[in-house]
């Protein structure tokens, strides 16, 4: 998952070994998958932002998310949009933002009331705008891949097991 997302974003394995921890504890936490959060952090490193801040904006996002300011929930309820650990668990992170962007319909004054701060409305826009293809097409790629990888590690697992019976 770390190789696909140093191959579709803009990052190396390094800055990523350096940062990937200040988010995975609120992701994981807070119903974000690991390949949910790694594609997000390529859409969001492919736009142009550097990995830090990508590291940075996506813990503000899901911190908004799952704590958001009562201006910031109101403004969700209106929308109807869920705003909670509950709606992160239930519809991913995608999904939320997805639904943001519809209630929204992209505009600017009504992210930045749900998102409050400048880092998570860096990464909102990147996921719903610029970057929201290769978010989605990274998400894919990586849910196949790690398909692939769960079903060539059980056969791997069903030889060895073969082979040890046999000898």
């Amino acid at each position: 998952i770390l190789f696909e997302t140093v191959k579709n974003g803009q990052t190396t394995m390094p800055e990523l070994a350096n940062k990937i921890a200040n988010v995975t504890s609120i992701a994981a936490n807070s119903g974000v998958s690991f390949v949910e959060l790694s594609a997000a952090i390529a859409a969001i490193t492919s736009t142009g932002l550097p990995t830090s801040e990508t590291i940075t904006s996506l813990k503000q996002v899901i911190s908004n998310i799952i704590k958001p300011t009562s201006q910031a929930a109101d403004m969700a309820e209106k929308l109807g949009i869920g705003f909670s650990a509950e709606a992160l668990r239930a519809e991913g992170l995608k999904g939320v933002l997805d639904n943001v962007k519809e209630a929204t319909g992209g505009n600017t004054t009504q992210m930045t009331k749900l998102f409050g701060s400048v880092e998570a409305l860096n990464g909102v826009m990147a996921l719903t705008g610029e970057g929201a293809e290769k978010f989605t097409s990274t998400l894919k790629e990586m849910e196949e891949f790690s398909g692939s990888l769960s079903t060539a590690y059980g056969k791997m697992a069903d030889d060895i097991k073969n082979k040890l019976q046999t000898l």
